[in-house]
């Protein structure tokens, strides 16, 4: 993949342009990430701007939607189902009725007994419901064949 950047002082606004010979899902998976990066997470009455790329995952507690990072977790003002569809295309994935991964922060993948253990960069880890492996299974390919 050739990356191209030009400057131009003229522009009024920033300007992406994609030249591809085909759409396929690193396309879909670059267009996602530029119209989406941030997310709004809230802890001990403060707001705090969260990366996308630094959220490990996405999950239920207590009926509320938590957001887990390598430092530290926030609560987050939508349902598990509308995050799953802001950020389908991405390299989020549902593993669960209660949780949604960035597969960008998974380390290892160990199967144990009929299930899926994710390991994350963080030493985190979390399983793969009996539910969705199928489908977690057919992300991670499309992921590593492109």
């Amino acid at each position: 993949m050739e990356i191209e950047v030009r400057i131009d002082e003229n522009l009024d606004d920033d300007k992406i342009i994609i030249v591809t010979k085909s759409n396929n899902k690193k396309i879909e998976n670059i267009i996602n990430l530029m119209k989406k990066t941030e997310i709004v997470g809230y802890k001990e009455n403060e707001k705090y701007i969260l990366e996308l790329s630094e959220i490990e995952s996405f999950y239920t507690e207590d009926n509320k939607v938590m957001a887990r990072t390598k430092e530290d977790t926030y609560t987050i003002k939508k349902r598990i189902y509308e995050i799953e569809e802001e950020l389908q295309n991405s390299s989020f994935v549902r593993i669960s009725n209660s949780e949604v991964v960035n597969t960008n922060c998974i380390s290892k993948l160990e199967y144990k007994r009929g299930t899926i253990c994710l390991h994350f960069k963080s030493n985190n880890a979390t399983y793969v419901s009996r539910r969705y492996i199928k489908k977690v299974k057919e992300f991670i390919l499309k992921e590593v064949d492109g």
